[in-house]
């Protein structure tokens, strides 16, 4: 089982109902025995051969289906894990099957490639750790691609183009960055070139992906897609916030994967905000529809434009105020109705200031709009002003990195 093309071969006669009983009792037991990385790159595999397969005079498949579900959920008891799973969606009967084998890892995603990137939280170590012992730091944009190899984005030329790999790569402007794919056939997805791009605290950046869809990174985001999308759908996973204007491609739905939720869209704008700091992470709509799915839930919720889904421990669909919601896109930090402690997180991916709190921080409500450009010590006057928060900037010795500063936020 262990071969990919004796998997191969196994799934398709799964789907055409000649698979043996015997060999679908050895699939079983070796599915158990699998890390979450080769769980995932089974799942591919199961993906690629049923995503398109008519559920209709398959009675074996039914059956193994639901001993597979089983399976599955034994794993997950066994394993203390939260499953995601299927789209509750009418038009799209046959996910149940491509999903049985999807729902194994609670945030393994089946478009990664190698172990150590089989999981957000393998992202968010990637983009940890280049953003402590890289240029990042020091306010660069970092691009990585697959194969290592990491490129300074601000040390290139504007309208100079590189080429790495199967990458075209082209800075249009200060900030932008335009990828384009160079054509090369792949045959399967785990030949795919998944890259990560990593924006500073302080910084944002717009690109352009192979297909002609633009995202606008927010600061301290970790960003990670393939070189091409020939896969038959277009995935991308994202920590921290993104603004997306996708292009439209009915066949290939567009992907954005985040550590509690999955988005779905063929084509349409929205805002995704995904920080590791926050206990809450907001997808608003602003034109199109999308689908999101909660990990660990069982049913995606369907956003109208205007709407947003906001991901904790559960989910909830909420009137969006769609201007605050893309503000940072424009240059502004926008505050509706936001605590302190969320105003201050705000803030310090920005300026890159540590905050500390002494006392309890107040529970005021704060609204407001101000532009990213003014000085750090304007904004804190500002919301001092409202007589409900004081603050102290503290500049921190550091032998590494110069100068560091520190915000300590009293009541």
């Amino acid at each position: 089982m262990k071969d990919k093309k004796r998997l191969e071969d196994f799934f398709d006669r799964y789907a055409s109902g000649h698979g043996t009983e015997q060999e679908h009792e050895a699939f079983l037991e070796w599915l158990a025995t699998l890390s979450a990385a080769d769980q995932a790159r089974v799942s591919r595999l199961y993906y690629q051969t049923f995503k398109w397969q008519k559920a209709s005079g398959a009675t074996k498949l039914v059956s193994l289906q639901d001993r597979i579900e089983r399976s599955l959920d034994e794993l997950e008891h066994q394993e203390h894990q939260s499953i995601p799973a299927r789209f509750d969606i009418s038009n799209l009967q046959i996910w149940s099957v491509a999903a049985t084998i999807l729902l194994i890892s609670s945030i393994a995603f089946y478009f990664f490639s190698t172990p150590d990137q089989t999981s957000m939280e393998g992202l968010e170590t990637v983009a940890f750790k280049l953003q402590k012992e890289k240029g990042v730091v020091s306010g660069h944009t970092l691009f990585r691609l697959s194969d290592g190899e990491e490129i300074d984005l601000d040390d290139l030329q504007i309208s100079k183009m590189i080429v790495r790999s199967d990458l075209q790569i082209i800075k249009t402007a200060e900030h932008e960055v335009v990828f384009k794919s160079l054509g090369k056939a792949i045959e399967h997805d785990e030949a795919l070139q998944n890259n990560i791009m990593i924006t500073p605290k302080g910084r944002q950046y717009k690109i352009t992906l192979p297909d002609g869809s633009k995202v606008w990174l927010n600061s301290a985001s970790a960003f990670k897609f393939p070189s091409s999308f020939t896969a038959s759908e277009r995935n991308v996973a994202l920590s921290g916030e993104g603004y997306f204007e996708i292009a439209k491609n009915k066949e290939k739905p567009f992907i954005v994967e985040t550590t509690k939720h999955r988005v779905e869209v063929l084509g349409t704008h929205f805002n995704v905000s995904a920080y590791a700091d926050e206990h809450i992470m907001n997808t608003t709509l602003l034109e199109g529809r999308v689908h999101v799915l909660p990990k660990g839930s069982r049913k995606a919720v369907l956003l109208m434009p205007g709407q947003l889904a906001a991901i904790g421990r559960g989910v909830q669909v909420l009137p969006a105020d769609t201007s605050a919601a893309v503000a940072w896109k424009n240059g502004y930090f926008s505050f509706t109705g936001e605590k302190i402690q969320s105003i201050m997180r705000k803030l310090s991916r920005w300026y890159n200031v540590d905050v500390q709190y002494v006392g309890k921080p107040t529970q005021e409500d704060f609204i407001g709009t101000i532009s990213k450009t003014e000085e750090l010590s304007e904004i804190l006057r500002m919301l001092e002003l409202t007589g409900a928060v004081r603050f102290q900037l503290d500049t921190l010795s550091n032998q590494n990195k110069g100068k560091e500063r520190r915000i300590i936020v009293m009541p």
